[in-house]
């Protein structure tokens, strides 16, 4: 036996005679509970930061973690480094039950973040009228936004628990707080969308009884209702005045793509409207009233 092999057989069993543990073993327990390490850091910055960008539906994997250190040989008086921190191995588990309490907030921030965030930038706007679009919007979202905070306060989330509504965003905000944006949406999204439907339905009649007060009836009516803004060309391609459109016996409208137009001719035989349509290619002819 050579002096190397003689070396290499003993150094383990001085290491133990010492009373140290084989590098070998120390690397397996360390490696048992590396996942460990990743699950503390999200739990970190989770609860100080309020950043729950990877928080995942994993906590089993935390729990894996713990189980193969402590078959790895981790003893319940060890002491263990986590980053910054060294807990007792004993303690390792609260760091995955501390896991699991984050993932309904994760949830929450997923369901609500994005309408609570276009919340804080609209509603000091609301009396702005370019702002009615959005509110109505994001107000028909805001019912779900609220019912989804209601159910995780009533899960035993507290009302002032405070979190990022985005992991993006710089400030934190209660649930309370992110709730009461929610609300202001529905309820200036709602009166926005009153307000919508006033002005759309007066526009309607405002039409209506123009066109009604020329003389226009039946299917002519509602023909004349659709295309009020539009260019229709009467008889011999003549454009026609809103008094013309009301007698004139057929009306054509021209549409185009890159090679071709489209032009419709619109008649109303016995009171009802039939609509006929001829192709001509920009190639070779010329479109015409037909």
């Amino acid at each position: 036996m050579t002096a190397t092999h003689s070396l290499a057989r003993w150094i383990p069993l001085l290491a133990v005679a010492l009373g140290a543990a084989p590098i070998a073993h120390a690397d397996a327990r360390h490696d048992a509970i590396t996942p460990l390490y990743g699950f503390d850091d999200r739990v970190d910055k989770a609860t100080k930061r309020g950043v729950y960008t990877y928080v995942a539906d994993d906590v089993a994997a935390c729990r894996k973690a713990v189980a193969d250190g402590t078959a790895a040989g981790w003893k319940p008086s060890d002491e263990v480094e986590l980053g910054s921190r060294t807990i007792l191995w004993k303690r390792a588990g609260e760091i995955c039950d501390a896991y699991a309490k984050l993932l309904p907030i994760k949830r929450l921030q997923d369901a609500v973040g994005r309408l609570v965030v276009n919340g804080v930038m609209i509603l000091p706007h609301a009396d702005d009228p370019s702002q009615g679009t959005a509110l109505r919007v994001w107000g028909k979202e805001a019912p779900a936004c609220i019912a989804a905070i209601d159910a995780a306060i009533a899960g035993g989330v507290a009302a002032d628990f405070k979190v990022l509504p985005q992991d993006n965003y710089d400030t934190m905000m209660s649930l309370g707080e992110m709730r009461a944006i929610c609300v202001q949406l529905r309820d200036r999204g709602g009166a926005s969308e009153d307000d919508r439907v006033a002005t759309e339905q007066a526009a309607a009649k405002a039409l209506r009884d123009k066109w009604a007060k020329l003389g226009a009836k039946g299917a002519r009516l509602t023909y004349l209702i659709d295309i009020d803004d539009n260019i229709v060309l009467g008889k011999n391609c003549r454009e026609l005045t809103p008094k013309q459109r009301v007698k004139s016996p057929v009306f054509y409208q021209v549409n185009e793509d890159d090679s071709r137009w489209f032009v419709w001719k619109t008649t109303f035989p016995g009171g009802k409207q039939r609509n006929d349509v001829r192709e001509y290619r920009k190639a070779d002819q010329r479109w015409r009233c037909w």
